[in-house]
């Protein structure tokens, strides 16, 4: 941390101290300013961007593939800069076969690295099928989950159980892997388009191309005596009926499960939805301006989920409140306006991060306007205070 980022993190304490954390996230909403674009090498769209929310002690980590490069940022200790922790290409080895990348997704790493100082490990997979674990402490691949016959499209692991990390490939396939053990838990063909896993480990739920959701058990090693992906309807999945209505009327393109048992989803034609997983029924919904055809945008949330950001086929990102599906800001594109392919927001609603066009990434940052000085009493209204100090002097 530099000079600049201690000064920063002191102002922050003081200012939740005054105004409380709620009330200064959501100020820090309502004052984003572009203050850094980042361009990677790879000069193509970045397919994914996520930050780290399953450890709370690396939750400055972002992570952003994009053609053959893995490329990791520390968001959070340089002020307005963003450092580039490591960066490794998917070239093919002796012992991988390489090509595009296309998701990622951090794990909950515990107990999958003995390095001395703590790690975190990133899962990325993409055109040929092949998974890899990278260690960010070690900065290299130390596990391959190898089954897949075609790309694999989506990633989710499992926030709250160590290790433990669905995929989906394009052809449907769908498979659970234990990633300690290296091993396959589950495989199954389904018509997903999209899916995640819950914080526990022990549900897994896929949006359909006809807007469907569909419910699996997962049976995890050492709890099950099966090995048999299920549904409490069978082996098919469940169709998850809501409450509130029917699910997407569009293909599914995101979820993501939030804390307090919700679980987010979005559709093509940018109708979001959060949902109460147990109760089955509808939170909040709210639909994304120019959402449609080409606007396929992986959304972000904060770590605790209060907060939603999700992007237009224009470029422009908008943030919304996960219980009332309020929308909280709206930031428009610079120079660049192009589909926004994945954006993240860290924690504290400081940092607003966009991938859009041709490699870029750009880093939006609350910037709260210094408060003006009072004017002395007795001077005109609307006098230039510093000026008329200025021509005081002899």
């Amino acid at each position: 941390m530099n000079n600049e980022a201690e000064y920063r993190y002191r102002e922050q304490k003081a200012a939740i101290a005054e105004l409380g954390e709620d009330d200064y996230r959501v100020r820090n909403l309502q004052n984003f300013k572009l203050k850094a674009v980042i361009k990677e090498s790879h000069v193509s769209p970045v397919q994914a961007l996520e930050f780290n929310l399953c450890d709370a002690s690396c939750r400055n980590l972002v992570a952003c593939v994009g053609k053959d490069l893995v490329t990791l940022y520390d968001d959070g200790h340089l002020s307005e800069f963003v450092a580039v922790v490591a960066q490794l290409s998917n070239r093919k080895t002796a012992h991988s076969k390489g090509g595009d990348i296309y998701t990622c997704a951090w794990l909950n790493s515990e107990g999958l690295t003995q390095h001395p100082h703590g790690d975190a490990c990133l899962a990325v997979a993409g055109a040929e099928g092949e998974i890899s674990v990278i260690s960010v402490a070690e900065c290299r691949v130390t596990c391959m989950l190898q089954g897949h016959a075609s790309a694999v499209v989506d990633l989710s692991a499992a926030a709250e159980q160590p290790g433990i990390l669905a995929s989906l490939a394009k052809d449907g396939t769908l498979k659970v892997w234990d990633v300690a053990r290296e091993t396959c838990l589950a495989t199954h063909a389904t018509d997903a388009a999209c899916l995640a896993i819950h914080p526990t480990g022990r549900w897994l739920v896929t949006g359909s191309k006809r807007g469907t959701l569909k419910l699996y058990h997962i049976p995890l090693p050492g709890r099950d005596s099966t090995v048999q992906l299920q549904a409490p309807s069978g082996p098919n999945g469940q169709v998850i009926k809501m409450k509130s209505g029917t699910s997407h009327g569009d293909t599914v393109d995101c979820l993501r499960f939030l804390p307090g048992g919700r679980l987010a989803s979005k559709s093509g034609d940018g109708t979001m939805n959060v949902w109460d997983f147990d109760a089955r029924s509808v939170i909040s919904s709210w639909k994304v301006p120019s959402g449609g055809m080409g606007a396929r945008c992986a959304f972000g949330s904060t770590a605790d989920g209060r907060f939603i950001c999700v992007g237009n086929s224009q470029g422009h990102v908008y943030i919304y409140d996960s219980s009332s599906g309020a929308r909280m800001t709206h930031v428009a594109p610079g120079k660049v306006s192009a589909p926004v392919r994945a954006c993240g927001l860290s924690q504290d609603c400081r940092h607003l991060l966009v991938a859009m066009g041709q490699g870029f990434i750009f880093r939006h940052e609350a910037c709260i306007p210094a408060p003006k000085a009072e004017a002395p009493a007795g001077a005109p209204e609307g006098a230039d205070v510093e000026m008329q100090a200025a021509d005081s002097e002899p």
